[in-house]
């Protein structure tokens, strides 16, 4: 089989490596976080090749996408260690990738 999609490959290793939630619930609330974050990451203007628009975009979704997208994940996370139940998932890996 061969699997084309990071996020699809990403899922896959997950789910075969017990990171992907220990529930049908908790695998459903990690997939929402790491499509959350992915959705945010696809705001950015990667393939824009005129830097003056590029750095107007960015300037645009810094200050208007990143208070949003923190705000809720800061929600989610509350007090608790990780995102989604007692122990780690890929959705915290994601953010810590992502917010590198």
């Amino acid at each position: 089989i061969e699997l084309n999609q990071s996020t699809a490959i990403a899922r896959y290793l997950a789910r075969e490596s017990g990171l992907a939630g220990k529930t049908s619930i908790e695998q459903a609330q990690v997939d929402a976080i790491v499509d959350t974050i992915n959705d945010f990451m696809n705001l950015f203007p990667w393939t824009e090749r005129n830097e003056a628009v590029k750095q107007k975009m960015n300037e645009d979704i810094i200050t208007n996408n990143i208070p949003i997208l923190l705000n809720g994940l800061s929600k989610l996370l509350g007090d608790q260690k990780w995102f989604v139940g007692d122990s780690v998932t890929w959705a915290d890996f994601h953010w810590a990738v992502c917010s590198i």
